[in-house]
């Protein structure tokens, strides 16, 4: 089949729009993975020609035990510790990526009241070293139990066997970026598995070599939907959102168009009949209406055809009819809705609060997925879940992916009982495309 056929008027405008958009997401799609395999490529390099630091490197107040090696400092550090226990992964040179892919990697945020020193860190083979302007705090490999970095800003928890409280320490991008990598290399030149390191980063450049993101299959004129499914698809979004749209998004445009529509019936057509199928007042001018007084009610032995009325036994008495009462002139139709009221207006507080765009944040992330616009995720990248927390039996569920109450994620949007022990469902995550 000549799919390059038909590729005039409205066909050939979607099939540019089409290619126009897979192009633009293709391109954002390989500039992320440059910039992470450039990342890759540089520590992997730096993994193999890193040499410990000379003794005058170290800082004043840094006494170097007997056979132990400086691989960095650095300043502006701040000592942060924990009020309540964090989940924490075991530490190890494998538990290091990069580009934050993997790993000992979770949604951490940083609490500037959890702050108790400024000062330098210093990283050995043997331990991490806090110099701060009251407080000096150190972290030996030896009783290292647990580990954790932010995969949002350069902070990293550290959990030891002598110590309840969890802490650690916060610094700039760069500054964190330098001491993940050289506290991993230290903790496998302590367990003397400095070549496993190596190893490991290697192992990492050539899997994301092989995640280059492909070209996008170009879009021909003949792939166009039908002008009437175009219309349809378009009016089921305007109306109800993208698919797997939450349903205070699906409720707003309804509720919008619902008032436009009634707004327009009683202000827009006033001459409208009423629901009795009476005339308005407006429509019946120049007629004379009904001259009220008494209306003759039913007379006796006659039935309602003129006729002579049945015989009834005589066990019954008759049953005659109510009278009715005059019918009164009737006035000017009146709107059901006061003038004025808050229903014609504008849209009630609870579709303000459901608007959209109140959910919407900025994601860091190497996926782009974000709460803004896009297709729900029903298949999130393998690593989803050591950059956001998620529920328990997260990759159990078939669904799409949803945030709760509590912050954690689920992949049971969709198929009812998300989020049922955290809250409820909050809003839906999407990819950006």
């Amino acid at each position: 089949m000549n799919l390059g056929a038909g590729g005039t008027g409205r066909r050939q405008r979607w099939a540019d729009r089409q290619n126009a958009r897979l192009r633009q997401e293709h391109e954002a799609s390989l500039r992320r993975w440059q910039s992470e395999a450039e990342l890759n490529e540089h520590y992997h390099a730096l993994a193999i020609g890193a040499r410990p630091l000379g003794p005058d490197q170290a800082p004043a107040r840094l006494g170097l035990g007997e056979g132990e090696e400086l691989y960095w400092t650095g300043s502006g550090a701040v000592l942060v510790e924990c009020a309540e226990p964090v989940r924490m992964f075991r530490p190890g040179h494998t538990a290091y990526s990069p580009a934050r892919r993997g790993g000992a990697y979770a949604p951490l945020y940083y609490d500037a009241d959890a702050s108790r020193d400024r000062g330098r860190v210093v990283v050995t083979d043997q331990r991490v070293l806090f110099i701060g302007g009251h407080i000096d705090r150190t972290w030996p490999y030896a009783a290292l139990t647990g580990l954790v970095h932010s995969h949002r800003g350069a902070m990293t928890l550290m959990r030891v066997s002598h110590r309840q409280a969890d802490s650690g320490l916060a610094l700039d991008q760069r500054s964190g970026d330098e001491f993940r990598f050289y506290l991993s290399l230290a903790m496998a030149a302590a367990r003397g598995d400095r070549p496993g390191f190596v190893a490991h980063l290697a192992k990492t450049v050539a899997g994301h070599l092989g995640e280059r993101p492909a070209p996008p299959r170009h879009v021909w004129p003949r792939q166009a939907p039908a002008a009437a499914t175009a219309a349809a698809t378009w009016l089921r979004r305007s109306c109800f959102g993208p698919p797997g749209a939450t349903t205070a998004r699906q409720a707003v445009p309804v509720l919008i168009m619902a008032m436009i529509a009634l707004w327009a019936g009683v202000v827009l057509m006033p001459g409208a009949a009423d629901p009795a199928g009476r005339p308005a007042p407006a429509a019946a001018a120049g007629t004379p209406g009904p001259t009220p007084g008494p209306t003759p009610g039913p007379t006796p032995g006659v039935t309602a055809q003129g006729g002579p009325s049945p015989k009834r036994s005589p066990k019954r008495s008759p049953v005659r009819s109510p009278e009715r009462s005059p019918e009164p002139e009737r006035g000017p139709e009146r709107s059901a809705t006061p003038a004025g009221s808050p229903a014609w207006g504008s849209p009630s507080p609870s579709a303000v609060a459901a608007d959209p765009a109140a959910y919407c944040e900025d994601l860091q992330n190497p996926w782009g997925y974000t709460f803004c616009d896009g297709e729900p995720i029903t298949e999130p990248d393998a690593a989803f879940c050591d950059y956001f927390e998620c529920v328990k039996n997260f990759w159990q569920s078939k669904g799409y992916v949803v945030q709760c109450e509590d912050g954690t994620f689920s992949k049971a949007g969709g198929r009812g009982g998300a989020c049922v022990q955290h809250g409820g469902e909050k809003r839906t995550l999407y990819q950006e495309g």
